[in-house]
Protein backbone atom coordinates (compact mmCIF):
# COMPACT_ATOMS: atom_id res chain seq x y z
CA UNK A 1 0.00 0.00 0.00
CA UNK A 2 2.89 2.41 0.57
CA UNK A 3 3.35 2.62 -3.15
CA UNK A 4 -0.22 3.34 -3.60
CA UNK A 5 0.22 6.07 -1.28
CA UNK A 6 2.66 7.52 -3.13
CA UNK A 7 0.46 7.77 -6.44
CA UNK A 8 -2.06 9.10 -4.69
CA UNK A 9 -0.27 12.00 -3.77
CA UNK A 10 1.45 12.25 -6.91
CA UNK A 11 -2.00 12.85 -7.82
CA UNK A 12 -3.33 15.36 -5.62
CA UNK A 13 0.13 16.92 -6.39
CA UNK A 14 0.63 17.38 -9.98
CA UNK A 15 -3.08 16.32 -11.30
CA UNK A 16 -3.84 13.63 -13.59
CA UNK A 17 -3.22 13.01 -17.64
CA UNK A 18 -5.64 14.17 -20.05
CA UNK A 19 -7.39 10.91 -20.62
CA UNK A 20 -8.46 11.00 -16.87
CA UNK A 21 -11.55 13.83 -16.15
CA UNK A 22 -11.44 12.71 -12.30
CA UNK A 23 -10.66 9.95 -9.78
CA UNK A 24 -11.90 9.43 -5.98
CA UNK A 25 -11.81 6.96 -3.13
CA UNK A 26 -15.20 5.22 -2.71
CA UNK A 27 -14.05 5.42 1.20
CA UNK A 28 -12.52 8.37 2.29
CA UNK A 29 -10.55 6.28 4.87
CA UNK A 30 -9.29 3.87 2.40
CA UNK A 31 -7.25 4.01 -0.77
CA UNK A 32 -8.74 0.43 -2.07
CA UNK A 33 -11.70 1.83 -3.92
CA UNK A 34 -12.21 4.34 -6.22
CA UNK A 35 -14.35 5.57 -8.72
CA UNK A 36 -12.49 7.06 -12.21
CA UNK A 37 -14.05 9.22 -14.66
CA UNK A 38 -12.25 8.83 -18.96
CA UNK A 39 -12.43 10.36 -21.82
CA UNK A 40 -13.05 8.47 -25.03
CA UNK A 41 -10.70 9.07 -27.48
CA UNK A 42 -10.97 11.45 -30.10
CA UNK A 43 -11.51 9.62 -33.40
CA UNK A 44 -13.47 6.61 -32.24
CA UNK A 45 -17.19 5.94 -31.51
CA UNK A 46 -16.38 7.15 -27.85
CA UNK A 47 -15.19 10.35 -28.99
CA UNK A 48 -16.45 13.11 -26.26
CA UNK A 49 -17.98 10.36 -23.85
CA UNK A 50 -17.56 10.12 -20.40
CA UNK A 51 -17.04 6.25 -18.73
CA UNK A 52 -16.66 5.90 -15.33
CA UNK A 53 -15.13 2.80 -13.68
CA UNK A 54 -15.00 1.41 -10.93
CA UNK A 55 -11.39 0.37 -9.35
CA UNK A 56 -10.46 -1.79 -6.77
CA UNK A 57 -6.96 -2.46 -5.87
CA UNK A 58 -5.88 -4.88 -3.38
CA UNK A 59 -3.54 -5.36 -0.77
CA UNK A 60 -1.32 -7.62 -3.02
CA UNK A 61 -0.64 -4.51 -5.28
CA UNK A 62 1.75 -3.64 -7.47
CA UNK A 63 2.73 -7.20 -7.62
CA UNK A 64 -1.11 -8.08 -8.80
CA UNK A 65 -3.04 -5.33 -11.13
CA UNK A 66 -6.19 -3.32 -10.13
CA UNK A 67 -9.97 -4.65 -10.78
CA UNK A 68 -11.34 -2.32 -13.23
CA UNK A 69 -15.28 -2.07 -14.14
CA UNK A 70 -16.93 -0.14 -16.58
CA UNK A 71 -20.05 1.24 -14.66
CA UNK A 72 -20.96 2.89 -17.53
CA UNK A 73 -22.88 0.71 -20.12
CA UNK A 74 -20.88 0.38 -23.22
CA UNK A 75 -20.75 -1.19 -26.84
CA UNK A 76 -16.96 -2.66 -27.06
CA UNK A 77 -15.41 -6.06 -27.73
CA UNK A 78 -13.30 -6.06 -24.87
CA UNK A 79 -15.96 -5.31 -22.63
CA UNK A 80 -18.10 -7.63 -21.59
CA UNK A 81 -22.17 -6.61 -20.56
CA UNK A 82 -21.18 -6.77 -17.32
CA UNK A 83 -18.29 -4.02 -17.58
CA UNK A 84 -15.30 -6.59 -16.73
CA UNK A 85 -12.37 -5.43 -19.08
CA UNK A 86 -10.93 -8.21 -21.67
CA UNK A 87 -6.93 -6.99 -21.05
CA UNK A 88 -3.96 -9.05 -20.87
CA UNK A 89 -2.25 -6.24 -19.06
CA UNK A 90 -5.20 -6.59 -16.15
CA UNK A 91 -4.56 -10.24 -16.24
CA UNK A 92 -1.55 -12.26 -16.94
CA UNK A 93 0.86 -9.95 -18.60
CA UNK A 94 0.68 -7.52 -15.68
CA UNK A 95 3.85 -5.70 -14.71
CA UNK A 96 4.88 -4.37 -11.20
CA UNK A 97 6.30 -1.22 -12.95
CA UNK A 98 3.27 -0.03 -14.49
CA UNK A 99 1.20 2.67 -12.09
CA UNK A 100 -2.86 3.13 -11.42
CA UNK A 101 -2.53 6.01 -13.89
CA UNK A 102 -1.12 4.13 -16.65
CA UNK A 103 -3.49 1.66 -16.10
CA UNK A 104 -6.79 4.45 -16.45
CA UNK A 105 -5.10 5.81 -19.67
CA UNK A 106 -4.55 2.27 -20.91
CA UNK A 107 -8.41 1.66 -20.56
CA UNK A 108 -8.89 4.79 -22.77
CA UNK A 109 -6.74 3.12 -25.34
CA UNK A 110 -8.65 0.18 -25.35
CA UNK A 111 -11.44 2.10 -26.98
CA UNK A 112 -9.64 2.39 -29.54
CA UNK A 113 -8.41 -0.67 -29.95
CA UNK A 114 -11.15 -3.17 -31.44
CA UNK A 115 -9.06 -6.07 -31.43
CA UNK A 116 -11.41 -9.23 -29.90
CA UNK A 117 -10.51 -11.56 -27.09
CA UNK A 118 -12.61 -14.16 -27.99
CA UNK A 119 -14.37 -15.49 -31.16
CA UNK A 120 -17.71 -14.44 -29.75
CA UNK A 121 -16.73 -10.54 -30.05
CA UNK A 122 -15.94 -10.48 -33.41
CA UNK A 123 -19.32 -8.98 -33.91
CA UNK A 124 -19.17 -6.60 -31.96
CA UNK A 125 -16.08 -5.42 -33.21
CA UNK A 126 -17.25 -5.77 -36.96
CA UNK A 127 -20.26 -3.84 -36.00
CA UNK A 128 -18.38 -0.93 -34.61
CA UNK A 129 -15.92 -0.64 -37.45
CA UNK A 130 -18.97 0.03 -39.46
CA UNK A 131 -20.20 2.84 -37.15
CA UNK A 132 -16.53 4.44 -37.85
Amino acid sequence: MKRLVAEWKYFENHGVSKEIISFSAIDKNSLEHFEAKIRGLTGTPYDNGVFVLDVRITGAYPFSPPKLVFKTKIFHPNINSDGKICLDLLNDQWCVALSFEKVLEGEGVILKDMKTCTKSDIKTAFSIKLLM
